[in-house]
């Protein structure tokens, strides 16, 4: 099936996402983490498009989603409620990337009432940010870029898509991948977690150096009936690099909500 890229005015930018899959279904929406895009789930796209309706957004100032200033996580939170609204989804399941695990719980607080299920990749109720990171950024952006880039994915990465993701993020703008971060530092949903009623799952890397595993080991333990599904190996990015392990691992946990 075809991925149709689609929009949708905001208040102070266009909102813009990919859309694709079956008609009938529990639908999946993918949110990416800081920094990131729709275009890193393409992977995810073409696996549930068979199966289901599924969606990856751009958030506010990234990608294509166009956004007048620095974007706030509320902004972030109006953006996967707008695009629920514009596909006309009831319920859907929520899958939230490093950054997105925060978008996705506050989401789910503002509208429980349509959120079948969360799906917590590579995340926490809490980020540890390092105030290094802020320093890298402040003096060398193309400098932390290659340390972004050097944590997020494992070292079985091809060196030609390497270069690629690198050539990417330094192509960003400074001031919203700051942006970015600063929201991750600044989250904390450590008291929310036990008012998690929906079902959530919880899939972590043990080598993964942006988010170590006890981080997100302490957010399924945090939220009732939680499941956490562990990846042996590197990198911050296993929906990416490990698309055929957790695709089924996220299929898996959508199909157990019709059960």
């Amino acid at each position: 099936m075809s991925v149709h890229i689609k929009g949708r005015a905001l208040p102070a930018g266009e909102l813009k996402y990919r859309f694709s899959g079956a008609k009938s279904g529990i639908p999946v929406v993918f949110v990416h983490g800081a920094a990131g895009d729709s275009r890193q789930f393409h992977h995810q796209l073409e696996y549930f498009a068979g199966k289901r309706p599924v969606a990856a957004l751009d958030l506010p100032g990234h990608g294509r989603s166009t956004f007048e200033g620095l974007p706030s996580m509320k902004d972030y939170v109006d953006a996967v409620a707008a695009l629920l609204e514009a596909e006309g989804l009831d319920r859907a399941v929520l899958a939230g990337h490093s950054m997105g695990g925060g978008i996705i719980l506050e989401t789910y607080d503002r509208l429980p009432e349509k959120i079948s299920g969360l799906v917590f990749l590579s995340t926490g109720a809490k980020l540890p940010v390092s105030d290094l990171v802020f320093d890298f950024l402040d003096k060398d952006f193309n400098v932390f870029c290659e340390f972004l880039v050097k944590l997020s994915y494992s070292r079985a990465l091809p060196e030609e898509l390497r270069q690629e993701v690198l050539s990417e993020a330094q192509s960003l703008d400074p001031d919203r991948v700051r942006n970015d971060f600063r929201i991750c530092a600044a989250f904390d949903y450590t008291d929310m977690l036990k008012e998690v009623a929906a079902p959530a799952m919880v899939l972590a890397c043990t080598g993964d150096k942006m988010v170590p595993l006890d981080v997100s080991r302490h957010l399924a333990e945090g939220i009732p009936g939680a499941r956490i599904e562990i990846c042996e190996g590197e990198g911050h990015m296993p929906y990416f690099e490990r698309h055929g392990e957790v695709n089924e691992l996220i299929e898996s946990f959508v199909q157990s909500l019709n059960a």
